[in-house]
């Protein structure tokens, strides 16, 4: 009797083990990407206006030729939009829903408006480029939120203030381009902490004052754009 109970109490055991981990790893898997998630992401894209899409589209959005991709449980992970002729802007996407987002790409295109201040509400994106385009307004401190990101991109558009300082968040930024502009100000002292920085550009803006000496710690730099009223401060 007593062999029968113990034999029965280690197999309850490993069943009740199972379901535990069975659960959690159902957990894991419905936070990261649940179907309402996958809903949502599917309602902004469809709802932006950018594509033309409907309602009945909105199941295998990824599928599609439109520069959506997606990863395998169906979440949207890139955007590079393939440009139109209509002009598009980033207040019709809801950019809070694409949680899994890596790569936002809108260069050489027509959008135009203002960044929107929840440009950094996407916590995985590693590479932003809206060159070559009508934006206008600020850049929104907001931006250094973006913690992952390692290409940043605003040149040819039509920015004006200053450069936020919390630019200077984005430790992991190996490429930041905001020339052709019309930035105003200094140069902030932050940007001194984006040591990994390969390439920096500051051309062509109406940036003015002296150049902050933390530029000095991006020892990785190999290429510097600066524009005419910057340039000559480091005479």
């Amino acid at each position: 009797m007593m062999q029968f109970l113990d034999s029965n109490f280690h197999g309850m055991s490993f069943l009740l083990i199972y379901l535990l981990l069975f659960l959690s790893s159902v957990g894991e898997l419905g936070s990261a990407s649940t179907p309402s998630q996958l809903q949502l992401e599917a309602n902004a894209i469809i709802n932006s206006g950018w594509w033309n899409l409907s309602s009945s589209d909105s199941h295998h959005i990824c599928s599609l030729n439109y520069g959506i991709h997606c990863n395998d449980v169906g979440s949207v992970i890139g955007i590079k939009y393939q440009c139109s002729e209509g002009r598009i802007q980033l207040a019709t996407l809801n950019l809070s829903v694409f949680k899994n987002l890596e790569s936002f790409e809108v260069a050489y295109c027509t959008l135009h408006g203002t960044i929107p201040p929840g440009i950094g509400n996407l916590p995985k994106l590693t590479h932003l480029d809206f060159c070559y385009n009508s934006l206008s307004g600020k850049i929104p401190s907001t931006i250094g939120n973006l913690l992952e990101l390692t290409y940043l991109h605003f040149s040819h558009n039509l920015l004006h203030g200053e450069i936020p300082s919390t630019i200077g968040n984005l430790s992991k930024l190996n490429d930041l381009d905001l020339s052709y502009n019309s930035l105003q100000g200094e140069v902030p002292p932050t940007i001194g902490n984006l040591s990994k920085l390969t390439i920096l550009d500051l051309s062509y803006n109406s940036l003015q004052g002296e150049i902050p000496p933390t530029i000095g710690n991006l020892s990785k730099l190999f290429h510097l754009g600066l524009n005419y009223q910057v340039a000559r401060l480091l005479r």
